[in-house]
């Protein structure tokens, strides 16, 4: 693939999240009396939240890993950031199941475009 980019995830996800855009843009203006634009909206719902999804598990996997601590207030610190990158990825995670449900999406997406900044 063109320079490695298939590696990229960052970039496969960015891609992901843009091509649903495009397919939401689709489905909305044309009118298919035989459910092609129902199903162009439904995937594109669905890969809309790609970008969050994989920020969502950088987030995870920030969270999971293990830093040794040697006194009290380093350990209090780690395990602020353990909580806040725990809440954070539930944010990222409902606020994405929320978009690809439909529900609020309006709202979700200016919220997760937000925080994505």
């Amino acid at each position: 693939f063109l320079y490695g980019q298939l590696s990229n995830f960052e970039f496969v996800a960015e891609s992901l999240s843009i091509v649903g855009g495009l397919l939401l843009l689709r489905a909305h203006l044309v009118a298919s009396s035989e459910g092609v634009g129902a199903r162009t909206q439904l995937v594109g719902r669905l890969l809309i939240p790609a970008m969050y999804v994989y920020y969502a598990g950088q987030f995870l996997f920030s969270a999971l890993t293990y830093d040794e601590t040697s006194n009290f207030s380093s350990y209090v610190a780690s395990l602020s950031m353990f909580l806040i990158n725990t809440i954070l990825f539930v944010g990222l995670v409902a606020g994405s199941a929320l978009v690809a449900a439909g529900l609020r999406s309006r709202a979700v997406a200016l919220v997760l475009a937000l925080f994505s900044l």
